[in-house]
């Protein structure tokens, strides 16, 4: 299966192509994006780059879409969830991941630069970054969580 996104393939520029989307592997969710933000991190990987960035990449770290197929080994949501990726995956082990203060986490890897982001129809996500959403609460409300 086929997605179109936009890839960031060399600084100052991008472009809307084909990529094949990626299966989810057993402790992650693949996710069809129904809206994306568009914040200053994404216009800095864009316009200059980022230390961490790696190319080709997708951008895109505020995402809202809808679990399409989950890994095996996936409980905490089920297909046809909506939810709001956390952008980050945390480590687990430093000091403030065993604070529970993961959103200091020195290893943090962030969606959009270390890996693929949401601007594309489809996105991978670790089940522990994904958020199911309340009832009535818009996608477009979502994505500024």
């Amino acid at each position: 299966m086929n997605m179109k996104g936009i890839l960031v393939t060399t600084i100052g520029g991008f472009q809307l192509t084909e990529l094949p989307v990626k299966e989810p592997l057993p402790d992650e969710v693949l996710v069809q994006v129904e809206v994306a933000g568009m914040c200053r991190t994404d216009l800095k990987i864009v316009r200059s780059g980022h230390r961490d960035l790696v190319l080709p990449r997708i951008p895109g770290e505020e995402v809202v879409g809808v679990i399409y197929k989950k890994g095996d080994q996936v409980v905490n949501v089920d297909e046809g969830d909506r939810v709001y990726i956390y952008p980050g995956i945390w480590c687990g082990q430093c000091p403030a991941c065993a604070q529970g203060a993961e959103n200091l986490c020195n290893e943090m890897q962030i969606m959009g630069f270390h890996r693929n982001g949401g601007f594309a129809e489809f996105v991978t996500a670790p089940a522990q970054s994904v958020i199911k959403l309340p009832e009535g609460l818009s996608q477009e409300d979502a994505v500024f969580a």
